[in-house]
C-alpha cells in the first residue's frame, strides 16, 4: 500500500507541475505578448537564449520555475 501511495503522490506532483507550466506560459503570453516558455521542476539544468528582459527564475519551497521569452 505504501508503494501505491508514493506513486500517487509522485503522479500528483507531476500533474501539478504540468498545470503550473501551462498556466504560467499562457498568462505571460496574454499579459506580455507571445513566445513565453516555462520549465518547472525540483532539479534541472538549462541553457536558453532569451529576449532582453525576458527571463525569470524563482523557487517556491523545493519547486523551481524558469520562465523565459524567445
Amino acid at each position: 500500500m505504501e508503494a501505491a501511495e508514493e506513486e500517487l503522490e509522485r503522479r500528483s506532483k507531476f500533474l501539478k507541475g504540468l498545470i503550473l507550466k501551462k498556466k504560467a506560459a499562457d498568462e505571460f503570453d496574454s499579459k506580455y505578448g507571445p513566445a513565453w516558455n516555462c520549465v518547472v521542476g525540483t532539479s534541472f539544468g538549462s541553457y536558453v537564449t532569451h529576449s532582453a528582459g525576458g527571463f525569470l527564475y524563482f523557487s517556491i519551497d523545493k519547486l523551481c520555475v524558469l520562465l523565459f521569452r524567445t
